[in-house]
């Protein structure tokens, strides 16, 4: 292979894992219950006085605890070993279709995990929250350890009161250390006592070299893990997500028009969705808006919002010659009538602040 041909082997791996690894998160927050209900019309119908009556948004927690098994990827024995061009000194990527290893570096290497902790934290919260719309008050011996720290931070301000929602979202999507330890604080006393139950769930997944002490990954010597057994936290929570591949009928892309990005993200696509990929309805709301920065994400996600509710897809538009590789359903040139049930938003955004969100649909 030539150098070219395998700095873009190398370039899609990387745009694989981090499209993957935000799936998982956006999996998970809809196993949160974010749905979103329409009218029976899937319409806004006019009131009497010749008003509009608004769609509403419900959040529904799950009534049982599903039992979640995972279990240690296969090694084939042919792993290939990950290129220069990857920097991470360990690191893994798995096929979750038959749960092998494809590539890695020192798959089972101790690290430390970092911001990779609040997909464990999340997975906590989410079986532990008892309403969504519960709040909390943020305290200033929360804010300033962390601000000592220089922790990233969400920006919550001391006594604000906020909700269990605004946390979770908080703690993912500006990877917020508030929102984990003001969620560990509401729901356990303390991010101890949280922490807790963060090491019975690893305990429970049957992982053998995880250990956490705080709930942000804050460097801690105790504090650690392996690619692969994170790798299986984040497969633990697809499967608590209580959405499958299968049921995710309209992506909206990053959708740059980047010769890289529209190719690696319909890999991507591919890879997660499988056959449904075939299937389901993909657009860049980008090609009529343009890059907000951002905004672009908030945009996004509303648009996802609303085409689920009404019943409409947003088009790509100036899509006229797609690559060859790009051969999946983009929705080109004009908006289309088709009902999706549950979405997806993808926005890997400048600054690393990077996230997927999924949306499902309830009558």
């Amino acid at each position: 292979m030539s150098g070219d041909g395998r700095k873009k082997e190398i370039s899609g791996i990387r745009v694989l894992c981090i499209f993957l690894a935000f799936l998982i998160i956006a999996l998970l927050l809809a196993g949160v219950k974010m749905i979103f209900r329409t009218e029976k019309s899937e319409q806004r119908i006019a009131g009497e006085n010749g008003s509009w009556a608004e769609e509403s948004i419900i959040i529904e927690n799950p009534t049982e605890k599903p039992v979640i098994k995972i279990k240690y990827p296969e090694n084939p024995g042919n792993v290939t070993l990950f290129g220069g061009d990857i920097v991470s000194k360990a690191g893994v990527l798995i096929n979750v279709s038959d749960n092998t290893i494809v590539a890695g570096r020192d798959e089972n290497k101790i690290i430390y995990p970092a911001s990779m902790t609040k997909i464990m934290t999340l997975i906590v919260a989410a079986e532990n929250i008892s309403s969504l719309d519960d709040t909390f008050t943020m305290t200033h011996e929360i804010l300033e350890p962390l601000v000592d720290a220089d922790a990233s931070r969400a920006g919550f301000e001391e006594n604000e009161t906020v909700t269990m929602e605004d946390m979770l979202y908080g703690a993912v999507l500006p990877s917020g250390a508030d929102a984990t330890v003001g969620l560990a604080t509401a729901i356990s006393g303390s991010e101890e006592g949280f922490v807790d139950l963060m090491n019975d769930k690893v305990s429970e997944m049957g992982l053998e070299n995880t250990h956490f002490i705080n709930t942000s990954g804050l460097h801690d010597k105790n504090h650690y893990s392996t690619p692969v057994e994170m790798a299986m936290v984040m497969e633990y929570a697809m499967k608590d997500a209580g959405v499958k591949p299968e049921q995710i009928d309209y992506v909206n892309a990053h959708g740059t028009g980047t010769h890289h990005n529209d190719l690696f993200e319909t890999k991507a696509v591919k890879l997660a969705l499988g056959d449904q990929a075939y299937k389901t309805r993909i657009s860049s709301t980008k090609s009529m808006t343009g890059h907000m920065l951002g905004a672009a994400g908030a945009f996004e996600c509303v648009a996802c919002a609303l085409a689920l509710a009404r019943g409409t897809i947003f088009p790509t538009i100036h899509l006229e010659e797609p690559d060859p590789a790009c051969d999946l359903d983009y929705v080109p040139g004009q908006a289309r009538a088709a009902q999706a049930e549950a979405a997806i938003s993808v926005s890997l955004g400048f600054g690393g602040h990077n996230a997927a969100i999924a949306l499902r649909r309830c009558v």
